[in-house]
């Protein structure tokens, strides 16, 4: 079962997440740059995140032309970029699923 299903082109409504670790959500504050990365069979979609709230540890990815195109089953994850240059990835201990179905139209 995916942990978001997305029908093909569309745009709407924003990805939402609240990113967390073993201690609950993440504290944002100080983040420099927040990514959401989808990696399917033969596309990868990329697209930096909105911080809706950075002590809750939210984000908002509002989805481009083109991201969801190509219908099928794909893994992602977050990439949080802090000060530094240091990285951090979450989920750290798998991926999010993520379908995109095929539009009938």
């Amino acid at each position: 079962m995916a942990d978001l299903t997305v029908k093909q082109h569309d745009t709407w409504p924003p990805v939402r997440a609240t990113l967390s670790d073993a201690s609950g959500p993440i504290d944002l504050t100080g983040a420099t740059q927040i990514k959401l990365i989808l990696k399917g069979a033969t596309v990868t979609i990329t697209g930096n995140c909105t911080v809706v709230s950075a002590p809750a540890g939210t984000v908002s990815y509002t989805w481009a032309a083109g991201d969801t195109a190509v219908a099928g089953d794909y893994q992602g994850e977050f990439e949080i970029t802090w000060p530094g240059g240091k990285v951090e990835t979450v989920p750290n201990d798998s991926y999010l699923a993520v379908t995109i179905k095929a539009d009938l139209g």
